[in-house]
């Protein structure tokens, strides 16, 4: 399990994800095992075609992720 007692710093981690499913859980542990944590992860899926979106939802847990779910592909920057 994770540690969700470490201090959080006043900042916002915001990605967009598109069919990356098999680096999310790397992509998690990575900020699950800082020395602080982010005030809030904001990940905005833009319409993946694989697990991505399912597995993003296993972390909402963690009760600092915001997932954002787009209708449509509209691309990177514009996900951003």
């Amino acid at each position: 399990m994770y540690d969700l007692s470490k201090p959080k710093v006043d900042v916002s981690i915001v990605t967009a994800n598109y069919n990356n499913g098999e680096y999310l859980d790397d992509y998690f542990l990575s900020i699950l095992n800082s020395t602080v944590l982010p005030k809030e992860i904001i990940i905005v899926d833009d319409k993946s075609t694989d697990n991505s979106f399912d597995l993003i939802k296993r972390y909402e847990k963690l009760g600092i992720l915001k997932l954002i779910p787009l209708s449509k592909n509209v691309g990177f920057a514009n996900a951003l």
